[in-house]
């Protein structure tokens, strides 16, 4: 994994990694088109105890980095899971190396605009309280994120962000 002095980062590669959290953020990637990144930065500024997202500043937290994933974490990706069934006949090894090649450059891509987020969005933790207040805190960030994208959260979306929810740990 790529070394990075972002806390933030550091946070994501953790949370990621844990039980079905892959899983519910990539469902949620689906149903909403979100990025993955700012739901995680959501969940991340909860867990820090840091002050819950307003409206406004997700709105600011979105352009930040819009253009950036559109542009690049977007295509990257894109060009990744075309090549994922070889739909070419491209030669298998040779194919399946690039497809490597740009799999990591997309989880640079994700790496950098981490770093913009945490970068441009500077988060003030609290670790005075609980850590349940946190978790609450987290979820409710992700869910102003998800009604900043537009419509009413799902019943399965809800379920989604409880998951990622249930594997913060407490700090």
């Amino acid at each position: 994994m790529m070394a990075s002095d972002n806390q933030f980062w550091d946070f994501s590669i953790k949370i990621y990694s844990r039980g079905d959290v892959a899983d519910a953020c990539l469902r949620l990637q689906t149903a909403r088109e979100l990025d993955v990144n700012i739901l995680l930065f959501c969940a991340w500024a909860g867990a820090s105890g840091a002050p819950l997202f307003t409206p406004a500043q997700i709105a600011d937290i979105c352009a930040l980095v819009d253009g950036w994933h559109e542009d690049v974490v977007r295509p990257l990706r894109s060009v990744r899971n075309r090549m994922k069934d070889n739909p070419y006949q491209a030669p298998l090894e040779t194919s399946a190396a690039l497809r490597n090649a740009v799999k990591s450059n997309e989880l640079k891509a994700e790496q950098i605009e981490q770093d913009m987020l945490f970068a441009g969005h500077p988060v003030n933790a609290n670790s005075a309280l609980e850590p349940e207040q946190k978790r609450s805190a987290a979820s409710k960030n992700m869910k102003t994120y998800l009604s900043h994208l537009g419509s009413r959260e799902t019943p399965d979306e809800s379920g989604w962000i409880e998951t990622i929810v249930n594997r913060i740990e407490d700090k």
